[in-house]
């Protein structure tokens, strides 16, 4: 009996070992894997996240500034005097660079607004080039601006509120899509069927 039950315990201490060995092995060989395959890859992937996250930040940032700015030039609308339409025209400057950027980088927009923010921002960055380039518009070239510009700033809250208040984020969509667009000349288009 006790020699049955020495070469029970040497062979169980056998598959112990080589249960240990083995499952050691793995987990080098995993780790090495993950470390020298995966992780590369994986920290390219987190950049480029970080990246595109900064870039967004940056354009949001200029797109409040834009709306500021828009906000200060048509409150400047009615004044009829050569210093306050090259204080126009340097406000329009600045401004109208950061619009387009913020047309040009991808912002969140969702799916239902895509084709009404290209339609929103446009007068904006058109209004703008004129002054830029003229200092002053005629009294019905305000008509569009004026429809975008609250408009415009219903995005810029939009792209400043995180996925995660998706109430608030239904609720702006939805006042967005229920204010007209800017139409052709100056005239909002009809609404939904």
């Amino acid at each position: 009996m006790s020699y049955a039950s020495d070469v029970a315990k040497v062979s169980a201490s056998h598959v112990l070992w080589a249960s240990i060995l083995a499952a050691a092995a793995v987990s080098v060989v995993t780790t090495l894997l993950v470390e020298y395959l995966a992780k590369p890859w994986l920290e390219l992937r987190k950049d480029r996240i970080l990246e595109a996250d900064q870039r967004r930040r940056e354009v949001l940032r200029g797109l409040r500034q834009a709306n500021f700015l828009a906000f200060r030039i048509f409150a400047l609308r009615n004044v009829d005097n050569a210093v306050v339409h090259g204080m126009v025209a340097r406000l329009a400057a600045e401004a109208e660079p950061l619009v387009s950027a913020a047309v040009r980088e991808e912002m969140n927009v969702p799916a239902a607004l895509r084709e009404d923010w290209g339609h929103s921002t446009s007068p904006l960055i058109s209004t703008m080039t004129v002054l830029t380039l003229e200092g002053h518009l005629h009294p019905g070239g305000w008509d569009d601006f004026a429809v975008a510009l609250p408009r415009v700033h219903n995005y810029t809250l939009l792209f400043g509120t995180p996925r995660s208040r998706w109430w608030r984020r239904r609720k702006l969509i939805r006042h967005i899509a229920a204010v007209p667009a800017p139409g052709p000349h100056g005239t909002a288009p009809p609404a939904g069927p």
